[in-house]
């Protein structure tokens, strides 16, 4: 394992803390000052993520118990060997227990190997990360993951500091949305909400009208507003909104420079103009906005929309 090599190999490794994480289907967005110190709050040895479901699945009465020992009312109790932030030399002791015991046993599951280690070492401090303090998985968490601005907050308004979408690849279109907005172009000033209804409606574009609807899908709209003051709607797939002096609507893939633009403290008034007696919220982006509403596909679209703002 080339992890237990490397920390052989290196005393100042050994001696440090080492984070880990898998690589494709996370996101760390804290620096490691910030990552240090919240490991020290925990008082521990070793500390791994935390996520909400038990896997693998217990198959045995001795893996039902390893999951009834991690089990308490906390949203996140179970280990995940997906991502993990330790001293060296205990992340040393802790893996090669795990490499031993995975042979043993004749498994390849690293996680399992782990989770059962946990169980039985005596000489560690290891704690789960049970309340997503460091990291968060989108496992049971879809609906509580959203992007403000250009962080990423959860449920409690917290940024996150490392973000793990435990391989979901359709999740994966939202490190790859954000990936493109904020962390490629550098854009902290963009924000892109998406436009609801006070009752939860979404409203849609389609074929020259606004309609409420309950449903995401590419034809929603999403507000995109810039420092100047000024902003456009704009559909999931990426057209931007026209509305004439008359208010009829138009949308296409154009540049944003003449009936597009709308003052941002006055959109409100403007989508009362279509649904008199509604009021309208904007609200973070959320994963599901982003993959049901495909927006992935529409990050050179923003980016244009934005930089003529």
């Amino acid at each position: 394992m080339w992890i237990i090599h490397e920390l052989e190999s290196n005393e100042l490794l050994r001696n440090s803390v080492v984070m880990f994480t898998d690589a494709h289907d996370i996101m760390v967005m804290a620096n490691s000052q910030e990552l240090c110190s919240l490991f020290y709050a925990f008082d521990c040895d070793f500390l791994i993520s935390g996520e909400s479901h038990f896997f693998p699945e217990p198959e045995t009465e001795d893996r039902r118990l390893i999951r009834d020992y991690f089990h308490n009312d906390h949203p996140a109790p179970y280990p995940n060997a997906g991502a993990w932030i330790a001293y060296g030399w205990a992340a040393l002791e802790l893996l090669r227990e795990s490499v031993a015991h995975a042979r043993e046993i004749g498994s390849d599951d690293d996680q399992l190997a782990i989770q059962d280690v946990m169980v039985v070492n005596e000489t560690l401090r290891i704690r789960v990360d049970h309340d997503n303090l460091v990291f968060k998985s989108v496992v049971g968490n879809i609906d509580n993951i959203s992007i403000r601005g250009s962080s990423i907050f959860d449920e409690n308004l917290r940024r996150i500091p490392v973000l793990h979408f435990n391989g979901n690849r359709h999740h994966l279109d939202f490190f790859r949305f954000y990936n493109d907005l904020f962390t490629l172009n550098r854009n902290p000033d963009l924000l892109l909400r998406v436009v609801e209804t006070a009752a939860g409606a979404y409203v849609a574009y389609d074929e020259g009208r606004f309609a409420l609807t309950e449903h995401r899908s590419p034809k929603i709209l999403f507000l995109l507003s810039a420092p100047s003051g000024n902003s456009c709607l704009m559909t999931g797939d990426g057209r931007v909104v026209t509305i004439s002096p008359e208010f009829n609507l138009a949308a296409g893939h154009h540049r944003v420079d003449g009936w597009e633009i709308i003052r941002t403290s006055n959109v409100q008034t403007v989508l009362q103009t279509f649904f008199p007696d509604e009021t309208f919220a904007f609200l973070p982006l959320k994963t599901r906005d982003i993959c049901d509403a495909h927006l992935r596909a529409s990050t050179t679209n923003i980016l244009e929309y934005f930089y003529n703002l």
